[in-house]
């Protein structure tokens, strides 16, 4: 997949690829349902610029399951124990985002949180043609595995005839903190859709 070897993890995770352009002001990299300020863990060999570095929580390292690491053990009970984007420079970067550990299905990067590629030269050579696209023409790649979650909501919310579908798809809902009661759930018969409610 243009040079990405994670690519249905990244699916799986409803990852975005996309242009990390220095000049970028923060509120303005998609960050807005983060937490706040956002964690973003800066594995790009180049320093993150200042504007970012007071607007964000930023973990430098070249490593992402050692960045992974700190953020499961500094995050607060409740608390999504991941960042919300990376900043990488290589296509082996982006696959080591999406899975840090080989022993673990767990990405660095949040649900729904992005992967910023630096627009650096080595990046606009890089021999992964994704990663070429995304820093040299700002080539965004959203993923999803079901389509457009809120979009589908609207149009029930819209459809007189679909009001009871929610009802009858989200059997379940739980909190962060219940999450093994959610997903000893989400395995049973009696489960079709099990919602987790994170806290901001």
């Amino acid at each position: 997949a243009g040079g990405i070897s994670r690519a249905t993890e990244m699916v799986v995770d409803e990852l975005a690829l996309e242009r990390f352009d220095p000049d970028t002001p923060p509120a303005d990299l998609g960050l807005a349902d983060s937490a706040s300020p956002p964690r973003v863990a800066w594995l790009a060999s180049s320093a993150p610029p200042e504007q970012l570095t007071t607007a964000a929580t930023i973990l430098r390292g070249d490593d992402a399951a050692a960045a992974l690491e700190r953020i499961e053990q500094g995050t607060p009970p409740g608390d999504l124990p991941r960042a919300d984007a990376a900043v990488v420079d290589t296509a082996e970067q982006i696959d080591d985002v999406v899975r840090p550990s080989p022993r673990r299905e767990t990405s660095l990067v949040r649900p729904r949180g992005r992967i910023l590629v630096h627009d650096s030269e080595a990046a606009r050579r890089s021999p992964a043609l994704l990663v070429r696209e995304v820093a040299g023409r700002g080539l965004r790649v959203s993923t999803s595995r079901c389509g457009d979650f809120l979009a589908a909501l609207d149009l029930m919310a819209r459809t007189p005839s679909l009001h009871q579908l929610g009802a009858q798809l989200v059997t379940h809902q739980f909190n962060a903190e219940d999450l093994a009661a959610a997903l000893e759930t989400a395995r049973s018969d009696a489960c079709i859709k099990a919602v987790v409610t994170h806290r901001a």
